[in-house]
């Protein structure tokens, strides 16, 4: 398994930094002129499958790797979740990690309007940390998805 979690800009939508975890304690990131097609294929190198929660894979396919759904089994976890706990008021990751995983964050961006691009000029390693909670979260949940749930992935890979 491999967990993605980019974070971009919001104005031009360009990652500055992307997280990226095999297991819970394998994470590891890119930043700056590390992210590069180069660098994102020798992380995904030695897996099949990648986990996203969201439009990750989309911003990584336009910016980077014009055949990553193509060349992996990509799969979206925000849409397993919307179709396997259908009566959530929210489908963040924030929102999920307090009802279902009940995860209190040591770091939460909660002022949606601040861009982290922003915040990541003047406090790098809070970003870091945010993200890092992002990709481990992220691998939680499939974990918990996997232990209480038997569905297909495969209903969930983007193409």
């Amino acid at each position: 398994m491999n967990a993605i979690h980019n974070e971009w800009d919001i104005y031009t939508r360009k990652i500055f930094l992307l997280g990226y975890a095999y297991n819970l304690s394998s994470y590891a990131s890119l930043t700056g002129k590390n992210i590069n097609a180069r660098n994102i294929k020798r992380i995904l190198r030695n897996t099949e499958k990648i986990f996203v929660f969201g439009p990750d894979a989309g911003i990584i396919q336009n910016q980077f790797l014009p055949n990553l759904k193509k060349k992996y089994k990509v799969y979206n976890v925000l849409s397993a979740v919307k179709h396997l706990l259908p009566n959530y008021s929210k489908y963040n990751l924030a929102h999920l990690e307090r009802y279902f995983l009940h995860i209190k964050r040591k770091y939460d961006m909660k002022d949606q309007r601040d861009n982290l691009a922003d915040i990541f000029t003047y406090d790098p390693n809070s970003v870091i940390a945010y993200n890092y909670e992002d990709v481990t979260n992220t691998i939680r949940l499939i974990n918990e998805l996997n232990k209480n749930f038997n569905f297909n992935w495969e209903n969930f890979r983007l193409y």
